[in-house]
C-alpha cells in the first residue's frame, strides 16, 4: 500500500448534492478496490490558470488515500471519461530516496528527521513553457534538462493578469524525454521538490538560484503537430533510473 495525494477539479456549476455524488463516486472506487481514504479536503471554487472546456474557474478537492498502485491507475482512468471532472493529478506522497548530498544529488521527497519530526519539500504547478527546454549533459554523461514555466497567479477580475516564472530543472531519461516532445508554449503540469543552491557567477559574486527539481512532467495539451506523445506523462518519482537524479557537485551543472 502507498499514500497517493489526489487532486481533481470538477466544473464550478456543479450544485452542492451533485459535488457530493460525484466525491463519493471516487471514494467508493478507492474502497472497492481496496484503498482506504484518509482525508478529503474540499478548496472549493477557484479561477483557473486557463480555461477548460470553456470554463474560467472551477472547485478543488483533495483526496489523501492509502491504496496498491492499480487504484492509482483505475481513478486516473475514471477521472479521464468523467466529463465534470476538468483537471485530475495522481502523486505519491510517500516516495523517498536515499543519498542526499549537500547541494545536490538524490533527495528526500520526505525524511525522517531526528526526534521523530516529519519533513515535507513537495511542490505541484501547472503552467505553460516560456521557451524551449535546454538539454545539456553533465560531465558524466548525464542529461539534464532546464525550462521555466509561466504560472499564472490567481487575480481579482479588476487586475491585469500577472504571472510567476518558475525555471524547472529535469534529469537523465526524464530530461531527454522533455527536450524531444516539449516546446515553447506547451501546457505540463510538474511535481517535485523545491532546491536552492548558490554558485560563482563570471565576477566571483555568490549568488542563488530557486528552481524545481521535477520527479514527474505531465503533457496536458497536444503540439501543433498533433504529435501522440501529448497527454502522456513522463515519470521520474517511480521506475528505477527512469528520471531520477544523481549525485553531483555543483561545479558539474552545466547552467
Amino acid at each position: 500500500m502507498r499514500k497517493y495525494e489526489v487532486v481533481f477539479v470538477h466544473r464550478a456549476d456543479l450544485d452542492e448534492e451533485k459535488s457530493a455524488a460525484l466525491i463519493e463516486k471516487f471514494k467508493n472506487i478507492i474502497e472497492n478496490h481496496g484503498g482506504e481514504v484518509l482525508k478529503i479536503d474540499k478548496w472549493g471554487k477557484r479561477r483557473l490558470a486557463y480555461d477548460v472546456k470553456d470554463m474560467k474557474e472551477g472547485v478543488y478537492i483533495i483526496v489523501h488515500i492509502n491504496a496498491k498502485p492499480e487504484v492509482a491507475t483505475e481513478l486516473d482512468r475514471v477521472f479521464k471519461i468523467t466529463d465534470d471532472v476538468l483537471r485530475h493529478i495522481i502523486v505519491r506522497e510517500d516516495v523517498e530516496r536515499r543519498g542526499r548530498q549537500a547541494g545536490g544529488g538524490p533527495g528526500n521527497f520526505r525524511k525522517e528527521q531526528p526526534g521523530g519530526e516529519n519533513m515535507l519539500n513537495k511542490v505541484i504547478l501547472i503552467g505553460r513553457l516560456t521557451r524551449d527546454p535546454e538539454l545539456r549533459y553533465t560531465p558524466s554523461g548525464a542529461a539534464v534538462a532546464k525550462f521555466t514555466l509561466a504560472v499564472d497567479r490567481r487575480q481579482s477580475k479588476d487586475r491585469e493578469k500577472e504571472a510567476d516564472f518558475i525555471d524547472i530543472v529535469v534529469w537523465q531519461k526524464l530530461a531527454e524525454t522533455c527536450a524531444n516532445y516539449l516546446g515553447k508554449g506547451r501546457l505540463v503540469a510538474v511535481d517535485g521538490r523545491l532546491q536552492v543552491r548558490s554558485y560563482e557567477d563570471s565576477q566571483g559574486i555568490r549568488r542563488k538560484v530557486a528552481e524545481v527539481v521535477a520527479e514527474n512532467v505531465r503533457f496536458l495539451d497536444w503540439p501543433k503537430d498533433g504529435s501522440a506523445a501529448a497527454g502522456n506523462t513522463a515519470r521520474g518519482a517511480e521506475g528505477g533510473s527512469y528520471g531520477s537524479e544523481i549525485s553531483f557537485n555543483e561545479d558539474d551543472i552545466p547552467f
